[in-house]
């Protein structure tokens, strides 16, 4: 779930909520379903800048500072650093693997100029994760 949390962030998804996560029940065991609903919402101007869910009593994207992550750490019970680490991981390889995606998509199907803006708004989101320290 963290990295849930932690993926919709960077990718500028403010309507990341419970509803979006479903668990299936394999052999009579519950799991999580593949997720779904992952969408860069920040692109969209008529869409809203708040976040569904805060980070550690954030729920301004853009206001969203290491402080917040270390208190969301505290509020689920994990380890500050692995959220730090997680978010240092995630804001080198989320932002990659787009410029990439967006790089083959274009090759197959032409350029869109919407894409161009999610894969510039994740990578502003992972610099901003960046600066943290």
């Amino acid at each position: 779930m963290l990295k849930w949390v932690v993926y919709n962030f960077i990718i500028g998804n403010n309507d990341a909520h419970a509803k979006n996560l479903a668990i299936l029940f394999l052999d009579g065991k519950p799991v999580l379903a593949p997720f779904y609903d992952l969408i860069c919402t920040q692109v969209y101007p008529e869409l809203s800048k708040k976040m569904s869910m805060r980070i550690g009593g954030e729920i301004r994207h853009e206001y969203v500072h290491l402080r917040h992550w270390e208190r969301f750490a505290q509020e689920i019970n994990v380890k500050e650093k692995l959220v730090i680490e997680l978010l240092k991981e995630y804001s080198i390889s989320i932002p990659n693997e787009a410029r990439a995606l967006a790089e083959d998509f274009t090759r197959l199907h032409g350029r869109r100029e919407i894409l161009d803006r999610v894969v510039d708004m994740i990578h502003r989101n992972s610099e901003a994760v960046r600066k943290y320290g």
